[in-house]
C-alpha cells in the first residue's frame, strides 16, 4: 500500500517528523521516503524511541486517512 501518495503527502510527514523529534529529543540525520515505506537514521538517548515513533506514525495515519477519505491502518 502506497503511503505517500503526492508531495503533500511528503510534505507532511516532513513536518511531522520534525515536530516529533523536537518534542521527544532526537536527532535526525537523513531519512528516505519510498511511495510505500520510509527509512529514517535518528539518534535518541531519553529510551523513548518506541514512544516516538508511535506518536509519528499514528498521527501521520490519522492525518492520511482524513486528507483521503480512508479509514483503518495506513
Amino acid at each position: 500500500m502506497k503511503i505517500f501518495l503526492d508531495d503533500g503527502d511528503r510534505h507532511a510527514f516532513l513536518l511531522l517528523l520534525a515536530l516529533v523529534c523536537k518534542d521527544y529529543g532526537l536527532e535526525c540525520y537523513d531519512y528516505c521516503l519510498m511511495n510505500n515505506h520510509f527509512h529514517l537514521s535518528i539518534v535518541n538517548r531519553r529510551r523513548n524511541l518506541s514512544s516516538a515513533i508511535q506518536m509519528l506514525k499514528g498521527e501521520y495515519a490519522a492525518n492520511w486517512n482524513v486528507k483521503h477519505q480512508r479509514v483503518g491502518h495506513v
